[in-house]
């Protein structure tokens, strides 16, 4: 997938609707003993993803996951990502089947305070566990 915006973008995720709130969950470092927490919320704006993570035992992730549905991507060259975050740079994982532990795509993507819209730098074959 190439780095360049698209030509003729369209939305796959509309986070202003409360839909897109019931297709999602947060997953945090406590499925492996962790005590982060986080929560997804619809706001007027789009869904926002706050949350502690915290390094204490075992810990160091809170995340998103989406429930496996086609997203009508076939033929896309690129992704946009419209974010607004705390200046990190954060993981993005597709996944090309239904299944967890089935192929992805992996990519890193940096957020700015007030918010950018931009394409992750590289998207990469991954695995689980692989990280990006």
């Amino acid at each position: 997938m190439s780095a360049d915006p698209p030509a003729d973008p369209r939305p796959v995720i509309d986070g202003r609707a409360a839909a897109p709130v019931a297709e999602r969950s947060s997953v945090d470092d406590r499925v492996r003993g962790g005590v982060s927490a986080s929560r997804i919320a619809a706001t007027a704006e789009g869904l926002v993803f706050t949350g502690e993570v915290s390094l204490a035992p075992n810990g160091g992730f809170a995340s998103i996951r989406s429930s496996p549905r086609e997203y009508g991507l076939a033929g896309a060259t690129a992704l946009l990502l419209r974010v607004r975050g705390d200046g990190q740079t954060d993981p993005l994982t597709v996944r090309t089947a239904a299944a967890f532990d089935g192929g992805s795509y992996q990519a890193r993507f940096a957020t700015q305070a007030g918010g950018s819209r931009r394409p992750p730098r590289s998207i990469r074959p991954g695995s689980l566990g692989s990280g990006s």
